[in-house]
């Protein structure tokens, strides 16, 4: 079975965090004064998410799994440090700035729950201040046994062209699997040139062909790497280097 053999791996992801702050409230009318709704707090809850998700997913899967990321200073930070809601086996890029979260606030009304307002708060610009590839590298050696090196690129400032070199380059007797955000109208996915697999959905999948103006059948060759393209409840495509495609259909998971 494909997870009893997850549970044999030591994987190694690299990536940025994200937290995702929900306030969950409830409408109890409208101010006289202006025109501002007043709710009632029914609770809050709190969620690693970027590719700290990605590590709590492999985490639960039962693999042995550590997590590179950059950790800011804040109230946030012994949590995600301590390995979060899972657990999880943090090694620390450390800056002084504040962490990624995303404050989102739903609203219930008559048995309906409506996304109200997004507040994002946070920054890492002060890691152009750092020398991050040497301070990841330098965090990946004392894993260079592992079996799979996962780069997550959540387009925070973590993850760069050069790194990605490196570690693919630098480590060829292990697995490397690359996955990225499309930031805007832009794909970085070229930056996994040479990895054992590229991960996209298939918006991301387009824009890459789009981006780097090639076919879908030439995509593999291009990146020199195989390509699983996932499509939600349609499941998924692996593109092979030898352009043989893998259908996978979906499944339900708890």
């Amino acid at each position: 079975m494909a997870l009893e053999r997850i549970k044999k791996k030591k994987v190694l992801v690299i990536g940025d965090t994200l937290l995702d702050e929900t306030y969950f409230c409830k409408l109890i009318g409208m101010s006289l004064e202006t025109p501002t709704i007043k709710t009632q707090e029914q609770r809050k809850e709190l969620e690693e998410g970027g590719a700290y998700n990605v590590a709590k997913n492999i985490t639960h899967l039962g693999a042995e799994c550590v997590f590179i990321t950059a950790i800011g200073n804040d109230e946030y930070s012994e949590n995600l440090l301590n390995g979060g809601s899972s657990n999880v086996k943090v090694v620390p890029v450390n800056y002084d700035g504040k962490n990624i979260v995303k404050k989102r606030f739903w609203i219930e009304n008559g048995g309906t729950r409506y996304k109200y307002l997004q507040v994002n708060k946070g920054s890492t610009k002060e890691l152009q201040n750092l020398e991050t590839d040497a301070l990841v590298l330098q965090a990946i050696e004392p894993y260079s046994s592992f079996d799979v090196i996962v780069i997550c690129d959540y387009r925070q400032g973590l993850i760069t062209k050069d790194l990605c070199k490196k570690i693919i380059q630098s480590h060829p007797n292990i697995e490397i699997i690359g996955s990225s955000q499309c930031s805007g109208n832009n794909s970085n996915h070229i930056w996994f040139k040479g990895a054992d697999l590229v991960c996209m959905n298939s918006k991301e999948f387009s824009l890459f062909c789009e981006t780097e103006n090639i076919t879908e059948k030439q995509s593999t060759s291009h990146l020199e790497s195989k390509i699983c393209v996932t499509e939600g409840k349609k499941g998924s495509t692996l593109y092979e280097t030898t352009k043989v495609e893998i259908k996978s259909d979906s499944f339900s998971v708890n």
